[in-house]
């Protein structure tokens, strides 16, 4: 299975990509009344680059560039599969951040997990994309949903 130490990383991804998706939500729909400023601009640049050069890397993680963590095959197809999911869920069409934080380079990236080795990250990242295109599930009212 995939280790505790990949399983944390991808919880982590995946509350930090959602704490971005609703706190822009939030602040586009109460405008000055927004109880939470969104993230600076810097910060979600940096979200978008490194979940892009997590994939980039194989699903090798920042902070383990000598290979300390997600030695196994299963555990880098968990964080590709994290990063790819939740990369598309920042490009949702209602949170507008792709055009800024999504570079060419990135698309690029982020197209070939379409091509991953292992089935199940292309199997579930082609699924999330037919969410999004779809707007269903979290991607239902232009924002955060279910």
């Amino acid at each position: 299975g995939v280790s505790v130490h990949c399983q944390m990383m991808s919880e982590a991804i995946e509350l930090l990509v959602t704490h971005i998706r609703s706190t822009v939500v939030s602040s586009r729909r109460k405008a000055k009344h927004a109880e939470l400023d969104p993230p600076s601009s810097t910060h979600i640049a940096e979200v978008f680059s490194t979940l892009a050069k997590i994939l980039e890397d194989g699903g090798v993680p920042p902070s383990s560039v000598n290979g300390r963590y997600c030695k196994t095959s299963q555990d880098r197809a968990a964080l590709r599969r994290s990063a790819a999911i939740n990369l598309l869920r920042l490009c949702d069409s209602g949170l507008k951040l792709e055009d800024t934080y999504l570079t060419s380079k990135m698309w690029h990236v982020l197209s070939n997990v379409l091509l991953d080795k292992e089935a199940s990250v292309r199997d579930s990242v082609a699924e999330e994309l037919s969410f999004m295109l779809s707007g269903i599930g979290k991607y239902r009212h232009g924002g955060v949903g279910s």
